[in-house]
């Protein structure tokens, strides 16, 4: 792979990116207001398919550097992307069309006979030998080698519940809660170990900030009782300990959580990368406690809008969130693929624009 060099420059900044996200996580004020576009648009504007990202480690770089360089924003992508690790371990998936997610076609829990394989596998797994996860490592450490200490990686590790779905069967965890509740338990256990020793290898390989997100455990999903018994107290032990390693984690509440912020603030993440919120309304009552990335739609507005609908939207985030620090400026979720380049551009223009601090 010929050298890629990182050129982005918008303007003339105080802070590095890295240090930018990370006066972010602390709750602080950085320069400015840093811009994250979390999505594969990038692989549509240089010409390849997801498939193709996910098995050339010089072509997935080649994305992450050539997006940054010609669109901006304050890091790149690396890490796993979802449903590998359940791929891996049993479960088989389909790609419907070229984009993520993949869809689960065979769970590897299909009984609770299924237990004891799982935990074998868990057992066995060794992630430098495996062909995949060795694969993810390595683009990992090409990425921060080919961007620097300057711009941060950012590697997604699934939720303990979240991946409890892909192993058994979103609908059948669902069941599980109240007919097999100790399998629910059970699975999650195993799966905290693993994701903890996953997030520990992704950050010797170069990554700077873990990212989650959970789109199974929503108010429209399940109840917050449920949420409580099942979810929570998982989420809770692996992500703060992880935070106590020192590491920093943004977490993607995905669809509506409003009932239940007072849980996921406890959960031990810096930074809510957040969905279905008024965002005013979010970053006054639990900016005291995390960071507040977000929320441009990305449907009606990134995907479906103009250009100066995605400006004037951004600018409204800013000014709803902005003030005092403790905000990043993107999607209310990840970008879809057939964005318009323009309109990503704009979202960005808007936070150089608008997001500087003064004073």
């Amino acid at each position: 792979m010929d050298k890629i060099e990182v050129v982005v420059s918008k303007s003339k900044d105080e802070m590095s990116s890295k240090e930018r996200l990370l006066k972010v996580a602390s709750l602080g004020q950085p320069d400015r207001i840093p811009i994250i576009c979390r999505g594969r648009y990038g692989a549509k504007y240089f010409g390849y398919t997801e498939k193709q990202l996910d098995e050339d480690i010089d072509k997935y770089v080649e994305v992450e550097v050539g997006t940054l360089n010609e669109f901006g924003g304050d890091c790149v992508y690396g890490g796993i992307t979802s449903g590998m690790m359940e791929e891996v371990l049993g479960s088989r998936f389909e790609r419907l069309q070229d984009t993520e997610p993949k869809s689960l076609r065979k769970p590897l829990i299909e009984s609770p006979a299924d237990i004891g394989l799982m935990i074998k596998k868990v057992d066995n797994l060794d992630f430098e030998r495996g062909e995949t996860l060795a694969m993810v490592l390595s683009r990992t450490r090409k990425l921060k080698q080919a961007v620097g200490p300057n711009i941060p990686v950012v590697a997604w590790i699934s939720a303990p519940f979240r991946s409890a779905c892909m192993l058994r069967g979103t609908s059948q965890i669902y069941m599980d809660m109240y007919e097999n509740p100790e399998l629910v338990h059970t699975v999650q256990q195993m799966l905290m170990k693993l994701w903890t020793t996953w997030t520990e290898a992704c950050v010797k390989a170069g990554t700077d900030i873990i990212l989650t997100s959970n789109p199974t455990a929503n108010s429209v999903n399940i109840s917050k009782k449920h949420y409580q018994e099942y979810v929570h107290p998982y989420s809770k032990e692996m992500f703060t300990a992880l935070r106590n390693k020192g590491f920093t984690i943004f977490f993607h509440p995905c669809g509506d959580w409003n009932d239940r912020f007072e849980l996921i603030c406890d959960e031990g993440y810096h930074v809510l990368h957040v969905d279905q919120v008024d965002l005013a309304s979010i970053k006054s009552n639990w900016g005291h406690k995390v960071g507040i990335w977000g929320n441009v739609k990305t449907i009606q507005t990134l995907l479906q809008g103009s250009a100066n609908d995605v400006k004037q939207e951004s600018i409204e985030c800013i000014k709803k969130a902005g003030k005092g620090g403790g905000y990043i400026l993107g999607a209310n979720c990840v970008i879809p693929r057939e964005t318009p380049p323009e309109n990503v551009r704009a979202m960005i223009e808007a936070g150089f624009e608008h997001g500087r601090y003064v004073g």
